[in-house]
């Protein structure tokens, strides 16, 4: 389950750049998937992703990609505004984590919170934070 940082404060740029950064983000997470993965939109500014016969490291280190590739990627904002999008990332494996979807999504949903909690731009599972950075999600740098 991935939730991207702060997306709201994108606002102030306007849609076009809401936008922009949704499409930047689908591209970075296609590109870090294989062809079986299935990414869904779960709502709002949250995703989950379903990584067929992936254990619980393998899935942990797809969910650092993405979030290392995120936080590198430079989106245009506006005239002369440039920024970058962090994603904080809940994992959760079966059978650890639960053996049916409804339990593997409400674990990774609560790994995503400790993600959130953690100080945001991470990868979390339930038993803590796995992987984390320091850059400020969403940050303009003009």
């Amino acid at each position: 389950m991935l939730a991207i940082d702060q997306f709201k404060a994108n606002d102030r740029y306007g849609h076009p750049a809401g936008d922009e950064a949704l499409r930047a983000f689908a591209a970075i997470v296609r590109a870090c998937l294989r062809k079986e993965d299935l990414p869904a939109r779960y709502g709002g500014e949250e995703f989950a992703i379903h990584l067929r016969g992936l254990d619980r490291e393998a899935a942990i280190e797809v969910a650092e990609r993405i979030r290392s590739r995120l936080e590198a990627s430079i989106l245009p904002l506006g005239p002369g505004v440039t920024g970058r999008l962090t994603a904080s990332i809940g994992v959760a494996a079966a059978p650890t984590d639960g053996a049916d979807r409804i339990s593997l999504l409400r674990v990774a949903d609560e790994a995503l919170y400790l993600a959130k909690a953690g100080g945001r731009n991470c990868v979390a599972t339930t038993d803590g934070v796995v992987v984390r950075d320091e850059t400020e999600p969403f940050a303009a740098a003009s």
